[in-house]
């Protein structure tokens, strides 16, 4: 005969204890000025959460998260300062929330590459440098309550072709721009060949200038923008 099998269901209580604990169990203390590759560095193999205070945190070459799961927390106080480089998450479930992020004028890069699946970037302030900033290039990445402060003058938020369920929600483009700029622009096939961005959302985002992205495969709701499907 065989062995029957039960499953336990967890207590919702535990259930967010296990969820919380997954990140905050290897804390790292920061101070101003602290590289950010330093404290990356300091972080187990299976991730872990970043806690920024107050403060400005650089990069000294283009970093890349090299392992899941690692959150870096802050405030608007909380400055990662890339640079002219550019910080990439380059392993599932990795990103950044509430922290400012800021480049320097002229930075031909992206200042921040969500590259893999579920990664993201929610509740952060981007003022200064205003092109090219973010660049989503993985599986159900995700900008969300984002604010940029500035005038745009190129696209802020890049969706790459081929990915699957990105999303981009409730983003705040306060700075007037050219009507005819992307400030938001998810590839079509056209654009570059190759598949399309397919199950993407595009809600709730404010700018003065244009959305692109590509009509048959995107939810695109409520925006304050002018719209172009393609």
């Amino acid at each position: 005969m065989g062995v029957a099998r039960t499953r336990t269901l967890l207590d919702p209580d535990e259930f967010q204890r296990r969820t919380v604990a997954r990140f905050e169990r290897t804390p790292v203390e920061t101070k101003d000025g602290d590289l950010l590759h330093d404290l990356v560095a300091r972080l187990p193999a299976d991730g872990g959460t970043i806690r920024l205070g107050p403060g400005r945190y650089y990069l000294q070459a283009d970093l890349t998260i090299d392992r899941p799961d690692v959150e870096i927390v802050g405030n608007r106080e909380a400055i990662i300062d890339v640079g002219i480089h550019t910080l990439t998450m380059g392993f599932t479930g990795s990103g950044i929330r509430g922290c400012s992020v800021r480049g320097v004028a002229g930075h031909t890069a992206y200042l921040v590459v969500l590259g893999s699946t579920n990664c993201y970037l929610d509740h952060c302030y981007l003022p200064g440098v205003v092109d090219r900033q973010v660049r989503m290039d993985g599986n159900r990445t995700r900008v969300e309550s984002c604010t940029w402060p500035d005038v745009g003058t190129d696209t802020l938020i890049y969706g790459v072709r081929g990915n699957r369920g990105i999303t981009i929600r409730n983003n705040n483009m306060d700075g007037a721009a050219d009507r005819a700029l992307d400030l938001i622009f998810v590839e079509n096939p056209t654009d570059n060949g190759g598949a399309t961005a397919t199950f993407v959302l595009i809600d709730n985002n404010w700018t003065e200038s244009r959305i692109t992205y590509p009509v048959a495969q995107t939810t695109y709701g409520d925006n304050v923008a002018t719209p172009r499907a393609v």
